[in-house]
């Protein structure tokens, strides 16, 4: 994980997509495929709205949207929330996903040493 001039970049480790540094630009949505739905614990592709700082909880929050889809079938989109802190063990994230309609589809969760 790194961040310099308002850029987010993600290079995730093994078992994920090791060739794509994923980028999240300020004041630009920023389309990560699969490869961002794996960062943010989200089945089908994402993409990032846009992200906000927590300085007093040392917290960064990142908001999009995300697409599943099954072949040339639409099968779910909606909105999500994930969160990055700082912990014991190294860094924790929290996705919470939810449908159009605004109802909770799921909250994901763990944490990594990045």
């Amino acid at each position: 994980i790194d961040w310099t001039g308002g850029m987010w970049s993600f290079t995730p480790g093994r078992g994920h997509h090791p060739t794509s540094t994923m980028e999240i630009k300020a004041g630009e949505e920023s389309h990560l495929g699969l490869a961002g739905g794996e960062l943010f614990l989200l089945p089908g592709e994402v993409s990032v709205e846009y992200y906000e700082f927590e300085f007093e909880e040392l917290k960064v929050v990142f908001h999009g949207r995300s697409l599943s889809s099954s072949g040339e079938k639409f099968k779910s989109s909606g909105k999500f929330k994930s969160t990055f802190s700082s912990s014991s063990s190294g860094v924790k994230l929290k996705t919470e996903h939810k449908l159009g309609s605004g109802r909770v589809l799921s909250v994901l969760s763990r944490e990594k040493d990045w």
